[in-house]
């Protein structure tokens, strides 16, 4: 089976599919990429999702 590493959603608002990835990395060879931490921040936000959904969700991964 060939996993991606991103999640497929469909934006409610535009109608049209967009990707997610499904790791956020916080640390890496050029440290970590704070820009794609605020993007999902900002999506989970966007969505309506609280605390205990986000933890719902990120636990399925």
């Amino acid at each position: 089976m060939d996993e991606k590493p991103y999640r497929i959603f469909k934006d409610e608002t535009t109608d049209k599919n967009m990707k997610v990835r499904k790791n956020v990395y916080l640390s890496g060879g050029l440290g970590g990429d704070k820009k794609q931490l605020v993007q999902f921040m900002q999506f989970l936000f966007d969505k309506d999702v609280d605390r205990d959904m986000a933890a719902l969700i990120l636990s399925s991964f």
